[in-house]
Parts: C-alpha cells; sequence; structure tokens
C-alpha cells in the first residue's frame, strides 16, 4: 500500500509538471496581418468593346483566420478607341484568404464603392454611383514578405445611360489585375 501510495503521487507530480495554462500571454496573441500592393489593370469596360487599362492600388488586414478587410483603387484611363471614356473606381468590403497550398494563397471577395465615370456620350459626360463587386484570385509567394498577386474583378455600375438603347442599364466592368504585395508583419 506503501509503495501504491507514492507512485500516485509521483504520477500527480509528473502529470502536474507537464500541463500548462490554456492561455496565451498577450505578447504571444497573433497580430493584425497588415498588406499593401499596386498593380495595373486590364478589364473589358462593357461598352462599345472597350478594353482599358490603368494604375491600381489595394491595402488589407487579415483579422482572424482568413477573414480580413480590404480597400482597392482602380482607374482605367488608358488604351481602346474611346480616350475620353474613363472609370475611376475606389471599392472595399471582406476578403477571405484560404488556407496556403505550397506557395499559393487564393482567396475570394465582395466589395461596395464608388466610381466615377467620364463618357464622349452626348448628354451626361460625367457620373459618379455607389458600385458593388464580386472577385477572387491569388497571391503566389514570390520573395520574402513580396507576393504576387492575380486578380479577377467584376464591377456592377447602375444606372448607366446609354445612347444606344436610349434605356438605363448597369454597365459591368470587369477584368484582371496584375500586381506584387508586401506583407507587413
Amino acid at each position: 500500500m506503501k509503495h501504491f501510495f507514492a507512485f500516485v503521487l509521483v504520477a500527480v507530480v509528473c502529470q502536474s509538471s507537464i500541463a500548462h495554462a490554456q492561455s496565451r500571454f498577450a505578447a504571444e496573441q497573433p497580430s493584425i496581418h497588415l498588406k499593401v500592393g499596386a498593380g495595373i489593370d486590364y478589364w473589358s469596360m462593357d461598352y462599345a468593346k472597350e478594353r482599358k487599362f490603368g494604375p491600381s492600388a489595394w491595402a488589407g488586414a487579415e483579422l482572424w483566420r482568413g477573414l480580413g478587410v480590404q480597400a482597392e483603387m482602380h482607374s482605367l484611363v488608358g488604351g481602346g478607341n474611346l480616350q475620353h471614356f474613363k472609370y475611376i473606381v475606389g471599392e472595399g468590403g471582406p476578403i477571405y484568404t484560404f488556407h496556403r497550398w505550397r506557395r499559393i494563397q487564393p482567396y475570394g471577395k465582395a466589395e461596395l464603392g464608388f466610381a466615377s465615370l467620364d463618357t464622349t456620350q452626348p448628354g451626361e459626360l460625367h457620373s459618379t454611383h455607389a458600385t458593388w463587386a464580386l472577385g477572387g484570385g491569388f497571391e503566389y509567394h514570390s520573395w520574402r514578405r513580396i507576393w504576387t498577386r492575380v486578380d479577377y474583378t467584376y464591377d456592377g455600375y447602375p444606372q448607366f445611360y446609354s445612347t444606344n438603347t436610349n434605356q438605363s442599364h448597369t454597365l459591368n466592368p470587369a477584368g484582371i489585375t496584375v500586381g506584387f504585395t508586401y506583407h507587413l508583419r
């Protein structure tokens, strides 16, 4: 019986020495993962079969297990035959980054924002409307904190008045953005 109590005492001492707290120190808590980037857009404008290009920029933060927020700006001002057709949009919203697969991280996004549209149409040369966007893409880990980004965005610009049909409808510019993202840690 004496050996049994000694065995129980040793077992309790060993078990308590390997047990640890279920909380983390504040310094060990994961921080918000910030990132910023820039690139080039190449989009179909859904207007007279025009394709435009221009600079793009984005900033985002991962808040919790892949779920984060992102703000981005697209400026489609170059290319195409209609030089006076310019589309500038700023949007933001939730983004979900899926688990990393080797060096690739896919993501999906949904955004709301505002856009400015300049056209050569008679009657309405400039308009500004609320927009929405859906999209996704992936980032490829290129070097240290730099990732290469390939993004597809489908925009909705409501109440676009077409002189061809004499009706208002939703203009749907869509296209790809290629650029680089710098991940701050």
